[in-house]
């Protein structure tokens, strides 16, 4: 009997738990934990022999541990993997990094359930990564699922100060263009594109949507309020289905953008909006509080009436938090900013676990409200 769990650091407490319920029916169970949060601290994750953890990338490591659960053979060939040998944990090397389009396209016939998103009035939806990494360096961000796992461990190789992040990784155009096939041909109607941003290149863009346009698909994305300015791509995406495209505005402060390394200006995300709104595609913009250490009452109070004078349907308001993988989880150990002195799981659009110089975390968490 096999447990396997994608734990993040929200989820790991309970990921644990229901790992050691069936363990109580099942003594023989082998456990096998991947994610950011066995990537970050395996030692939790492993509570004998039998548990493993699977760091950064998962798909080869867990084929190999598969293997050697076949064969009967060792683990200590296994990149990318935590286990226990006797009451030493054992981390093995980095895992190289998979040429990303050499993965199959996942098969949705094995989901069970239906499901849906809030962004999109059809159903049912699925979702779609067809890229992994970023080019990009914001000190804050906690990118999408696996790649949060791949940077832990890229960071790793790296301990004395976070520099590299982990290569773009694109699927082909024919790739995705397929899985979109695949996806209306079971009967979805909606797609969420859960890539960290879905608009790598305006002829790369235009030519997944021109291909994609007669499936008659509903889908939202995220993208960078610079790669939104051109009406002609925006057009493209909104008759190729796209509902809404999510952009990473972060702050209506220049000086607070340049702290993050944002590389974007207020004036790029003005200018997003107004090209997307013309063109047929829901923007949606973001106020992150707490994303630089100059932030405060007034920076704030000036970045919600920006968001609120932009007149969009949506506002995404969060404060942000110093994962283990990014730059600011460097910065917020270092300067003494974490309320519990180290990163503690939480849910950022609710709790809050720094105290910056000029916001108190229980400032911080009334911002939340009030906003």
């Amino acid at each position: 009997v096999l447990f396997r769990s994608w734990s993040v650091y929200i989820s790991a407490e309970e990921d644990l738990q229901a790992m050691r319920v069936l363990r109580r029916h099942n003594p023989a169970m082998y456990a096998v934990f991947m994610g950011a949060a066995p990537t970050w601290r395996p030692d939790e994750f492993l509570d004998d022999t039998r548990s493993f953890c699977l760091l950064g990338e998962p798909e080869l490591t867990l084929m190999e541990l598969g293997r050697a659960w076949r064969e009967g053979t060792g683990y200590a060939g296994i990149d990318g993997l935590a286990w226990k040998d006797g009451n030493n944990v054992r981390r093995n090397p980095f895992r190289k990094l998979l040429d990303f389009s050499s993965l199959p396209m996942p098969d949705r016939r094995m989901l069970v359930g239906k499901y849906r998103a809030n962004r999109l009035g059809v159903h049912p939806i699925t979702t779609l990564v067809v890229s992994r990494g970023c080019g990009f360096r914001c000190t804050f961000c906690t990118p999408n699922a696996v790649d949060q796992a791949i940077e832990l461990e890229f960071k790793r190789l790296q301990p004395e100060w976070y520099v590299d992040r982990p290569p773009l990784r694109k699927r082909t155009v024919d790739q995705i263009v397929a899985e979109f096939e695949d996806i209306a041909a079971l009967g979805y109607k909606g797609v969420e594109i859960a890539d960290n941003i879905f608009t790598w290149g305006k002829a790369r863009t235009k030519e997944i949507c021109e291909r994609i346009a007669p499936l008659g698909l509903s889908w939202i994305c995220l993208a960078r309020a610079n790669m939104l300015h051109d009406p002609e791509t925006i057009r493209a995406m909104a008759r190729a289905g796209c509902k809404m495209v999510y952009m990473g505005s972060e702050s209506f402060d220049d000086g607070l953008l340049e702290d993050m390394v944002k590389e974007i200006k207020v004036r790029d995300i003005e200018k997003a909006v107004r090209i997307c709104r013309e063109n047929g595609v829901e923007p949606e913009v973001s106020v992150l509080m707490g994303a630089s250490p100059r932030e405060s009452w007034k920076t704030l109070w000036w970045s919600w009436r920006a968001s609120r004078r932009l007149g969009t349907r949506f506002v995404h308001y969060s404060v942000a938090l110093p994962a283990p993988s990014t730059e600011l989880y460097d910065i917020a150990l270092r300067e003494g900013w974490f309320v519990e002195g180290d990163f503690t799981p939480a849910d950022n659009v609710r709790e809050v676990i720094v105290d910056l110089p000029n916001l108190s975390h229980r400032e911080l968490r009334l911002a939340l409200k009030m906003a």
